[in-house]
Parts: structure tokens; sequence; C-alpha cells
């Protein structure tokens, strides 16, 4: 009886250092978690060039430990501010960052391609065409504007004229490019060929991208970035 006794008590010890030994691995183990976000207030719906802006970013420990955190602050792809927060579990830090952008680049976007060829019998026909852009009239390179500029520049060849024209307008801080190309050939003595060609360009200032990078001293890392339109310059 006494030797069964002496098993049962080191079964007994040594599940209990098991359970001790369990416990102790879980609760060095359990990390946390933290999180890192913008505050959607502090991000403009547009920036404007040559203006002060500041954007706060939110770091939220959630951690079992004290943590340090590093971050770093970047306006497409440039350090424009970096450092070191210090949160104790169950806290959380504001970070403002300031910065302003120059004058804008600009994407080039074709929005509209067209092209014809046709032959016209009188010099009538063809005077003062226009094409209808966003409700506008748009009266194609000066020759159309009437018989006589038409016959002026058609008599300057007998071989045909090339010409060319560009129309630059801007709204809202896009700018619309419109680019006229005619081929104008005489194919006998009251028939013309045109072969017409129309390209439309918009010129738009390319948004800005923010993006914050934090490293925390448990070996996490954490991304954000949020992207906002930049107005014309």
């Amino acid at each position: 009886m006494l030797g069964m006794r002496w098993e049962y008590y080191f079964l007994a010890i040594m599940l209990i250092i098991g359970i001790g030994i369990v416990l102790t691995v879980s609760h060095q183990t359990s990390s946390g978690f933290s999180i890192v976000y913008f505050d959607n207030g502090t991000i403009p719906a547009v920036v404007e060039p040559l203006k002060n802006y500041t954007v706060i970013f939110i770091i939220e420990s959630h951690e079992g430990v004290p943590v340090n955190y590093t971050y770093g602050v970047y306006l497409d792809g440039r350090l424009i501010s970096n450092g070191t927060v210090h949160l104790k579990p169950k806290s959380s830090e504001y970070v403002p960052v300031s910065f302003s952008v120059g004058s804008p680049a600009y994407d080039r976007i074709l929005v509209e391609k067209r092209n014809a060829v046709y032959n016209v019998t009188d010099l009538a026909n063809i005077s003062g065409r226009c094409e209808i852009d966003n409700g506008s009239a748009v009266c194609l390179p000066p020759m159309y504007s009437g018989p006589a500029g038409l016959q002026l520049i058609l008599n300057t060849s007998d071989d045909g004229v090339v010409v060319s024209q560009e129309v630059k307008t801007e709204k809202s801080g896009i700018i619309t490019v419109t680019r006229y190309y005619l081929n104008i050939t005489k194919i006998d003595l009251r028939m013309y060929r045109i072969e017409y060609d129309m390209m439309k360009f918009q010129y738009v200032p390319r948004s800005i991208t923010v993006e914050v990078l934090v490293n925390s001293s448990v070996g996490k890392s954490y991304r954000i970035s949020t992207t906002i339109p930049v107005s014309g310059g």
C-alpha cells in the first residue's frame, strides 16, 4: 500500500509541474495585437498646391506588454516624417503629420478619337463646318470659317494641303486638349478629298499617396495608405 501511495503522490506532483509548465509557456506567448489607422476626419477631400495640410494616424496597443513603435510617413514614396512611440497595454497615440505639395504632375488620358474620309464637290459644302463638343460648337481649322478662306488655302498647292490645329480648354483643374488634323486633296476642278482625324486628351492632376509604415518592438509590422486627389495648379 505504501508503494502505491508513493506512485500516486509522484504522479500528482508530475501533473502539477506539467500544468505549471503549460501555463507558463502559454502566458509568455500571448502577445496580443496592435491597430494602426488614419483619423479619416483629418484627410482632405482634395489637396490644393502650396497649401499646408495635417493628417493624423493612430496607433492602438492591445499587447500584453509595453511596446515601442517606430514609424515612417511617406508622400509619394518620399519620407516626410518619422519617430518613435512608446505605449503601455490598452493605450493609444495620435500622431499628426503635416505636408504640402507643389505644382501637380499630370496624367494624359485619351478620351476620344475620331477619323473620317469623305469627298466634297463644292467649297460651300465644307465651309463653316463645326463640331459639337459638350454642347458648344467648336469650329475646325480656320479654313472652315468661310469659302474665301478655304479657297485661299486650297489654291496654295495643286497637290493638296495638310492642316492641323490644337484647341486647349481648362475647367476645374482639368486641361482638355483637342487636336485636329486634315489632309485636303484636290481630285478635280470641283471635287476635294478630306481626310479628317481628331484626338481629344485630358490632362488630369495626379493624385498623391500618403503611406505610413510602423514596426513594433515585438516583431510586428503595419502598413496603411490613402490616396488624395490634387486640384490643378
